[in-house]
């Protein structure tokens, strides 16, 4: 029901991003991104990803919900094999947050000579 309204939501502050600063980059943190479309709007996509296990490890901390509930969740959503085939990179969030970061900071090196 509200995918609708966020997915506007994102190309409404995208377009004024744009407009405003016209900034170089911009990242857009979108859970559902190839499920909803979201991707076509984009030129790349980055995924991140970690073991299921550390995944749901992550959210029982983060929202207290039950790991059965997030497991049906997952379920519904595609694989992750399924979203690589839309990546071009696969960021292993697998670390800390440090390492997470390491590695985007890395990338967008990458990018900084293009």
């Amino acid at each position: 029901i509200t995918h609708v309204a966020i997915l506007e939501k994102i190309s409404e502050e995208i377009g004024r991003l744009k407009e405003q600063r016209n900034p170089k980059v911009i990242f857009v943190d979108a859970a559902l991104m190839i499920e909803t479309d979201l991707y076509r709007q984009m030129d790349e996509i980055w995924m991140v990803t970690a073991p299921e296990n550390l995944r749901i490890q992550r959210i029982v901390s983060r929202d207290g919900l039950d790991s059965e509930a997030i497991q049906k969740r997952i379920g519904l959503q595609m694989t992750d094999e399924q979203k690589a085939t839309y990546a071009l990179h696969i960021i292993n969030n697998s670390g800390t947050k440090n390492s997470l970061y390491d590695t985007i900071d890395a990338l967008m090196r990458e990018y900084e000579t293009i």
